[in-house]
């Protein structure tokens, strides 16, 4: 085997070692639970475990919400990618919108309300989370690199449409 070769695996090899052994980050989240209707803010550890296999795996670490849902709850999360610009400039960003599809969580609440409102079936179950991300989106090693999240959010006429379109994928 070439010595270039032999290198370049080596590099490989170290830069995926190095990638799945990053530690935790902490990042601001919108939660908006199940069964209160006043969304907050709140602290959370990112995680990889488990993200592989999701639908947001491209991100390589989420805000862990394991604690908020149940196992078959994360495994059946479900993320949108939104973003808004036509806010003050703390609001304005891309932004991810976590969910679960698990019925053997309660239905939320306040998208259950926002949904009746036009006749329209909710499709979410548990806690919903927001997240912003920082620019750019992503660093060096292709993980996602997140910013904290204003509580201005919960203002902005775009945050209720916003909730009212996830669910409908």
């Amino acid at each position: 085997m070439s010595s270039s070769f032999s290198n370049a695996i080596s590099s490989i090899i170290a830069a995926a070692y190095s990638e799945a052994h990053l530690p935790p980050v902490k990042v601001k989240v919108l939660r908006v639970p199940a069964d209160n209707p006043r969304p907050r803010c709140l602290e959370l550890e990112t995680t990889h475990e488990g993200v592989e296999s999701g639908p947001d795996s491209f991100l390589s670490h989420i805000p862990d919400f394991r604690k908020f849902w149940n196992s078959d709850g994360w495994q059946k999360r479900d993320i949108r990618r939104f973003r808004l610009s036509n806010g003050s400039a703390t609001v304005n960003g891309v932004y991810y919108c976590f969910w679960s599809h698990c019925q053997s969580l309660p239905r939320n609440a306040f998208h259950t309300r926002l949904r009746a409102k036009q006749g329209l079936n909710p499709g979410v179950w548990g806690d919903i989370f927001m997240v912003k991300m920082a620019e750019p989106e992503f660093g060096e090693c292709g993980w996602a690199k997140y910013e904290t999240i204003s509580e201005e959010l919960m203002k902005d006429p775009m945050f209720f449409k916003v909730l009212d379109n996830i669910g409908n994928c």
